[in-house]
């Protein structure tokens, strides 16, 4: 967005003009002091590498600016690792379709992207996208605005927004003893995720055990950015405790085929033949135009990868 060039800015408020009016008290000076901070944010967006449209960021700051307790919400939906499943949910609800697959990030055209997919490019759907659910009518209002958000990782925005805002992501279900564990299993950097030693996982115990697998694999189908981290940490737990293994893979076919990184492929051991199972159950969704998938998958069963 150009800071000199505010047209994008004034055709969103101009469509947004019945709740930024009513929630702006219609101040002409909280009006364009709403739409200053709109410019910061997206600076500091992409100067962090989170690479939005300026009216996905402009909703998105209503949500946090003029909707609170709806944006409270939502950043709870992303610390329990609910977010996709209770956004498809919510858009639902807002009347909007299903989404297209999401495409994956990949380095290019390949003569090979004519492969024709050899099944269903829908993800297995987790349990949870089964139970009623009830919104407030200011969520459904918002989500009703443009552009829908069905298919875009909101994941590391809603991080940027809590951190402006003070909000605490931290998962009421998830046991404090097992936050730091889960925090250094999700890094990005290896240092980190090798301070959680195989002694520590296995003391966890059972139980503790499964709470991690269900954070960490809601993790790797919320978080993008911290997929391949969410896999690793997951092989490390059901290798130590195979009592696991069943939630664990559900979860892993939950991640939508069209969204892995080739090292989230090549995490998991071919070999194990539950792990293989994900694998198959993934190329099997591959969507037909993303053939750089379909390779990478084709080549971790034929070869067994490893982490």
């Amino acid at each position: 967005m150009n800071g000199n060039d505010i047209s994008a800015e004034l055709a969103f408020a101009s469509r947004m003009t019945p709740i930024l009016y009513e929630k702006l008290q219609g101040s002409p000076r909280r009006i364009k002091r709403f739409l200053n901070d709109l410019r910061v944010r997206q600076s500091v967006a992409d100067h962090r590498g989170i690479l939005l449209e300026a009216d996905i960021v402009a909703k998105l700051m209503v949500l946090e600016k003029l909707l609170p307790d709806a944006f409270t919400t939502v950043l709870g939906w992303l610390a329990r690792g609910e977010l996709r499943s209770r956004m498809a949910k919510l858009e639902a609800a807002a009347g909007r379709p299903a989404p297209e697959p999401q495409p994956a990030r990949d380095t290019g055209p390949s003569p090979d992207d004519d492969v024709p997919s050899t099944g269903e490019q829908n993800p297995a759907p987790d349990e949870d996208e089964t139970e009623p659910v009830a919104f407030e009518d200011e969520l459904v209002r918002w989500a009703k605005l443009s552009p829908s958000l069905g298919t875009v990782d909101l994941a590391p925005y809603l991080y940027l927004a809590a951190a402006f805002s003070g909000e605490q992501l931290l998962d009421a279900g998830l046991p404090g003893r097992l936050r730091d564990i889960a925090a250094n299993l999700l890094s990005t950097a290896r240092f980190d995720q090798h301070r959680v030693t195989d002694a520590d996982i296995e003391a966890l115990g059972e139980d503790d055990a499964l709470s991690l697998v269900e954070y960490l694999g809601r993790a790797g189908r919320d978080r993008p950015a911290e997929q391949s981290a969410a896999v690793r940490g997951l092989v490390r737990i059901v290798t130590a405790y195979p009592a696991t293994v069943e939630r664990a893979t559900r979860l892993l076919q939950s991640v939508p085929a069209g969204e892995l990184e080739p090292a989230t492929i090549l995490t998991l051991p071919a070999a194990d033949p539950a792990f293989r199972s994900v694998l198959e159950h993934w190329k099997t969704h591959a969507p037909a135009d993303h053939a750089r998938i379909t390779r990478t998958l084709e080549h971790a069963l034929s070869t067994g990868s490893r982490p």
